[in-house]
This record gives C-alpha cells, structure tokens and sequence, in this order.
C-alpha cells in the first residue's frame, strides 16, 4: 500500500513538472492583476510601437523583470539578449522617424552642388542675352552717391593729404568707388564688368551686415541699388534686368535657405540669441518662398544626421534634440505641429525602452531590485542523506523483529519531499523564463501577451456586469422599503 502511495504520489510530480512551461503565462496573469496597473493603458501603450514590450509600460511590470535579470539563468539571459537587440535597433529606430518626418538625409555635397548649378544655368539664361546687347552703361547717379555719402575731407586721407583715420563707411565706399572709377580719371562703362561689381557690392555688403557693420552695409546697397538701375536702362530700360536680377536672388535664396537650415538647430544665448531664436525662425519663415520653406527642411533634416553621425552615442543624442523647448518650437514650425507631434512621440519611445534598458541592469535601484527578486524566487530542493538512510535502518531492525514496512514507508516520503521540491524548482525555473519571454516580447512576439491582456480585461468587464446587476437586484428588493444599497 505504501508502495502504490509513493508510485502515485512521483507520477503526480511528473505531470506537474511536464506542464510547467504553460505555467509562464498564467504567471503572467497573476503579474498583470498584482501589479495593478491599468491594462487598457498598457494595452494603448504597446499599440503605440511594436519596439515596446510590457515592461516598458508599467513600473510594477518593470519591476517584476528587474527581479528575473537579477540573478543568472535563464531568464537574465533573455532579458539581456532582449535589450542588446534594442540597443542594436535603436540608430535605425530614430532615425526612421527622421525619415518619416523629413524624408532620408541629404548628400550635402552633392545638394549644394546641384543648388549652385542651378543657380549658375538660371543666370546664365537670363543674364546673358541682356548683357551680350547692352548699350554703355551711365555709372555716374551711383558715383554722386558716394561722393555725397564720403566724410569731408576723405577723399584727402586717400591722396595722403591728411593723416586722419577714415570710418568703416567711408573705407567701403572708396573701394566702391575704385571699382567704378578707378583712380577717379577714368569710368568703368561696360555692362558685363559692371555687373560683376554689383554682385561683389552685394556680397560685401551681406559680409558687414553679417559682422554687425549695419550702416556700411546699407551704405553699399544703396549704391548698389543705383548700378542696378544703370544696368537696366542700359539693356533696354524695360525692367528686364531686374526681373533676371530677382529671380537669381531666389536661387541664391535657396541656397541660403539650405545653409540656415543646417545651423538651425544651433542656439545661442544673449543678444545673438535673438537671431537664432523660434521668433526669427517663424518671422523668416512667413515670408519664405515654399522652395525656400524646403530647402530648410533639407538642411534640417542634413544637421540631424550630422549630430548624429558625430556622436558616440547616435541615437540618444538624437532623441535629445526635441527636449530643448526652442527645438521643439523650431520644429512644430519646420514640420507642422502634427507631424512634429508624431515624431516626438516615436523618440520619447526610444528614450523609455532606454530608460527601461538601463533599470533592467543597472545598480541603482537596489532596493526596488531585491523587492523584485523575492516576488521570483525559486524554490530550492536539498536531499538529505539521514532521511532516507535512518528509516533503512529502521526497516532492517523492523524486519528481523518480524514487523517490515515501516522503515520503507518513511524513507519513500523522504524521497518523494524531495522529488517534490525538485518539481517545484522545475515549475519556478520553466515559470520565469516564459515570464522573461513574455515580459520581454515586441513586435509580432506579443501576440500572445495581448491575447492575455485582453483575456484579463473581458474578465474584469465580466465581474463588473455581475457585480452591477447583483446590486440592481438588492436595490430593487430593498426599494419597497425606502431603502437602497450603497454605489
């Protein structure tokens, strides 16, 4: 009899340890319920990347996989393998969302490239014509300009009469007017070299209102403005010179829409702030061409991959980006509030399975850490020699007093306490790595965890439904006596 006990009670412990490995998801049901946390949340949180797992939605969740990675085995290993891969993915992750909202990263050799012969073949197109029969050009209006605008007594600082020092305006003009006079005996007239003036009067003039040089700068648009006027009425005083003249300052326009784009991101602080600020941004913006508009967004889209290439670090550095409040400004506007909208949220998924990653092994929460591993534990299984070998003993003794079966008996039970806890670290073993696969699935992987989810919040409907009739029925049993139960 005592035999047929012990047979049953082993074949007993072998069928539970052979479906121990289905245990890891009703494991999970009792995580999910214990942990408390709101499962239509959890649920609408891994709908919103297939990148996030369960503990990356909840920190009871994340709690109970810091406990599985906090001692060597089998489920530390699948966790950590499920973390690596993150890592791996992460550079591609990030700058996906990039792409999405900005479409691949530029080859800024080749856009400039491409933009400056753009340039070129328009200007070409529209200049040459003008130019190839215009008549002598009259520079004499922008001469008297100059004239007008010099300090008294300049034009002797040149000649060495005077040992004064001349202003930066004053220095700029001369030189403009070098460029049309010469030495002041003679007077440039050909329309082609004048042209060529008026665009190195403009280049100058956009290099002191960039060094902070505003007077001497407009001073030599000015004058520019007067060269231009001669250059049109000397190609037929039509206005068609200028219209080639505006429709290069578009194309160099998108040039410079390109090159503010790459250094868009950049932001100063003070005075120089203000130029580098989401105001300027948007002021610049409302009166930007939508080729212009474009071009930003190409030399934005060229600053990101850029900062991110340069870091050891690629993908954090570029979910960091948008955290700086003039960032996101800037890029509501680059992008449209929506779109930005859309991109912020794809990297603030990247920033919390980082997070996630980082708690999973770190040493900074230690206390957090063993409240996790006692909610894992496994079950030891120890075999105690005596237990078995004193009630051998026994029977021996029992056998020649003419009484067998006792000893036999005592020392089956000890066996099978023994087979028992084995079993029982069999099932917490199998148990936790499916909990660590489970914990730790993305993508297609969870399809299983949502099913389990799912199941759990039909469960929860189903007992509110009861609970809620139960109550309407007590009510309307009390009701006749004026009575009604509690909400």
């Amino acid at each position: 009899a005592a035999g047929q006990a012990i047979g049953s009670g082993v074949n007993k412990l072998l069928e539970m340890a052979r479906g121990s490995e289905g245990r890891g998801a009703n494991a999970l049901m009792s995580v999910l319920r214990d942990s408390g946390a709101d499962l239509q949340q959890v649920k609408g949180r891994l709908a919103d990347s297939p990148r996030l797992t369960l503990m990356d939605t909840d920190p009871g969740l994340l709690m109970t996989a810091q406990g599985l990675a906090s001692t060597p085995g089998a489920p530390r290993r699948i966790l950590a393998e499920a973390a690596a891969e993150r890592v791996d993915g992460a550079k591609g992750a990030v700058k996906g969302a990039y792409d999405a909202a900005l479409g691949p990263a530029p080859d800024p050799v080749a856009l400039v490239k491409a933009l400056k012969e753009n340039t070129a073949t328009h200007a070409k197109a529209a200049y040459e014509p003008l130019l190839a029969g215009a008549k002598p050009v009259d520079v004499t209006p922008a001469v008297e300009r100059i004239n007008k605008a010099l300090t008294p007594g300049a034009m002797e600082v040149v000649t060495g009469k005077s040992t004064l020092p001349l202003t930066n305006v004053d220095k700029e003009l001369i030189a403009a007017r070098q460029w049309l006079t010469g030495n002041g005996a003679e007077q440039s007239f050909d329309a082609r070299r004048l042209h060529d003036v008026q665009s190195m009067l403009r280049e100058q003039a956009d290099k002191l209102r960039a060094a902070g040089e505003g007077k001497a700068a407009r001073a030599l648009g000015d004058v520019r403005q007067d060269l231009v006027s001669a250059i049109d009425q000397a190609t037929g005083g039509k206005g068609a010179y200028r219209a080639a003249h505006k429709m290069y300052a578009e194309d160099k326009a998108i040039e410079g829409a390109f090159a503010k784009g790459a250094e868009v991101l950049k932001n100063a602080t003070g005075v120089k702030g203000i130029e580098t600020g989401p105001e300027a941004l948007r002021e610049w913006w409302g009166s930007a061409s939508r080729a212009e508009q474009e071009a930003l967004r190409q030399g934005t889209r060229y600053a990101l991959d850029q900062a991110m290439r340069a870091s050891r670090f690629g993908a954090r550095k570029g979910t960091e980006v948008p955290q700086m409040d003039v960032n996101r400004e800037k890029l509501d506007l680059i992008l449209g509030k929506k779109s930005a909208d859309r991109l912020i949220k794809t990297l603030d998924t990247e920033r919390t399975i980082a997070a996630t990653n980082t708690k999973l092994f770190g040493n900074s929460e230690t206390a957090t850490r063993e409240a996790a591993k006692a909610a894992t534990a496994v079950r030891g299984a120890q075999f105690n020699p005596m237990s078995v070998g004193f009630p051998l003993v026994g029977e021996y003794v029992a056998q020649m007093a003419g009484a067998p079966g006792a000893g036999i008996g005592m020392a089956g039970l000890a066996g099978l306490n023994y087979l028992a806890q084995r079993a029982g670290r069999s099932m917490d073993l199998a148990k936790n790595e499916q909990l660590a696969r489970m914990l730790s699935a993305s993508g297609y992987d969870r399809a299983d965890v949502l099913g389990q989810i799912n199941r759990l919040l039909t469960s929860q409907a189903s007992r509110r439904g009861a609970a809620d009739q139960v109550g309407g029925a007590a009510n309307l049993l009390l009701g006749s006596g004026g009575r009604s139960l509690p909400a």
